[in-house]
């Protein structure tokens, strides 16, 4: 079993030429020629936007037009997609720790930058903190 965030293609449409990409949840998105060509630039767009060139990602085609992206350090993607969330909501550390209901500032921090791991319950209390979504989907494929 993997862990894998669900990612989407969109075929080229009308004047434009390129197929877009993007791993929502990351907040990361890209484009390429071919739908071949876009999920490479995926990849590369992950491991630049998590400052890690080294980070060993990967992609698989599920349909035309959806995809599972891999990562083999789980905890460093998902303390990426911690900081993505935080961040994308225009969200201090200090901020994202006080709604989780923690009196010290650096709750969140610790998730984020890797120094704690995170059980499934409080991954769900991490991203809800940051998040005005509904609920936290985990699927099977």
């Amino acid at each position: 079993m993997k862990l894998a965030f669900e990612g989407v293609l969109k075929p080229p449409v009308g004047k434009r030429q390129s197929w877009g990409v993007g791993v929502p949840i990351l907040g990361v998105f890209s484009q390429g020629r071919t739908r071949a060509d876009a999920l490479k630039a995926i990849v590369s767009a992950v491991r630049e936007a998590a400052g890690d060139r080294k980070l060993k990602v990967s992609s698989q085609l599920l349909d035309g037009t959806t995809f599972a992206l891999f990562a083999t350090d789980s905890q460093r993607i998902m303390s990426f997609m911690l900081a993505q969330q935080r961040s994308s909501v225009g969200l201090t550390v200090r901020a994202a720790s006080k709604k989780l209901g923690s009196n010290s500032p650096n709750t969140f921090g610790r998730y984020e930058s890797g120094w704690a791991q995170a059980s499934l319950e409080k991954l769900v209390q991490l991203v809800g903190s940051v998040s005005d979504q509904r609920f936290f989907l985990i699927k099977l494929v």
